[in-house]
């Protein structure tokens, strides 16, 4: 079962869907649309896949890369990657860094596609949660004063231009 999901991932059927795409991000969104990374995905939450049993794969599929021929296991690479981006496994980080650091043309859509997904899982270790407790009067919550007097809302708003989400 578990080879078999792992073999789907580098079908013709995968391979000409996202050939027309350049950007690594736009393969990301198509491949994360795609049945067999669904599938590999769920497998991996059910536990009948291991990150063992990727880890052998990958090694088994990287014995057929030759530096400067085409190598059909790119595909099969960058759709691993999009299945196990919301892993953090140690696995996941490894195959992550470990393809992000090589500056290969014959794997360019998977090393594309690692560094996209590196990118995106720093941004979210970076984020940051406020909470403001509502039904208190500002006057008599110590966690809304600062020593300026201004309130802890003042600095969350001066400082809303490095977030997304703009001003309050």
């Amino acid at each position: 079962m578990s080879k078999e999901l792992l073999s789907r991932l580098g079908s013709d059927d995968v391979h000409d869907s996202i050939v027309c795409y350049s950007s690594p991000a736009a393969i990301r969104r198509l491949l994360s649309r795609r049945r067999e990374v669904i599938d590999l995905r769920a497998a991996l939450q059910n536990g009948s896949l291991t990150d063992d049993e990727l880890r052998r794969h990958v090694v088994e599929l990287m014995h057929g890369f030759r530096p400067g021929q085409r190598f059909d296991g790119d595909v099969e690479l960058a759709a691993l990657a999009v299945a196990i981006e919301r892993r953090s496994t140690d696995f996941a980080e490894e195959f992550f860094h470990d393809l992000a650091s090589l500056k290969l043309r014959e794997l360019s859509m998977s090393i594309g596609i690692a560094r996209l997904i590196l990118h995106a899982r720093q941004d979210l270790a970076k984020n940051e949660s406020r909470v403001i407790k509502l039904g208190e009067p500002a006057h008599q919550s110590k966690s809304f004063s600062q020593p300026n007097g201004r309130g802890r809302v003042y600095a969350m708003a001066r400082n809303a231009k490095k977030f997304k989400w703009g001003a309050m």
